[in-house]
């Protein structure tokens, strides 16, 4: 089983070994949550400073129908 940073287990990796944890800096974790809450959509100007995103100048959700 591989185990997450906080310890919990998530099962076997699709090659039926086991996972590597990497560290990710929290700013890049918050950026990749934004990502998800946004879906479907467009980042426009995202803004790097010492390899961490500081700002978005222009983000854009879109909504698809049917």
């Amino acid at each position: 089983m591989a185990r997450t940073m906080n310890g919990n287990d998530t099962g076997p990796c699709r090659s039926g070994e086991k996972a590597k944890l990497i560290y990710i800096h929290p700013i890049w974790y918050s950026f990749i949550k934004y990502c998800e809450t946004l879906e479907y959509g467009e980042i426009d100007k995202l803004k790097i400073q010492d390899g961490l995103p500081v700002a978005a100048e222009r983000t854009l959700k879109k909504t698809k129908f049917g």
